[in-house]
């Protein structure tokens, strides 16, 4: 007679995941994002981050029990949705550029002021100042 390890002693042997009888033995059938180890008796977590290093898109991967979540660079944040997802924060949108504002992707979590002819970016990186063409260049005036 076949004894079910999955029901003795009111012990969960599988933790969390589901047991299920073999004869003679056992097997756990694990969760989302667990794997059967070694000794075909246990559920361990995957590290997806290590099994996939483009899971974050260039941004901070950190393994959880049973899942993983992005920890995004500077300029981006997770996707409200999926914490699995980093998203551009669209810097431009914010008028940070006196004149001209690119928004750079999420991989490189930045954006870059630009001046219009005539001007030069100031020393905060983010002012246009006018360029005085006569005192740089005599020939000019």
């Amino acid at each position: 007679m076949d004894i079910d390890e999955c029901t003795e002693n009111n012990v969960p042997i599988c933790g969390s995941h589901m047991c299920s009888n073999t004869n003679g033995s056992y097997e756990c059938i694990c969760n989302s994002g667990y794997e059967v180890a070694d000794d075909n008796q246990t559920c361990i977590d995957i590290d997806e981050c290590s099994s996939n290093s483009s899971l974050c898109g260039g941004n901070t991967c950190i393994n959880t029990a049973g899942s993983y979540q992005c920890s995004c660079r500077p300029g981006c944040v997770n996707d409200q949705n999926d914490p699995q997802i980093c998203i551009d924060i669209d810097e431009c949108a914010d008028n940070y550029c006196n004149q001209n504002c690119v928004n750079l992707d999420c991989s490189s979590g930045r954006y870059e002021c630009l001046c219009n002819a005539g001007y030069q970016l100031a020393p905060d990186n983010h002012t246009c100042i006018d360029v005085d063409e006569c005192s740089s260049n005599s020939s000019l005036c």
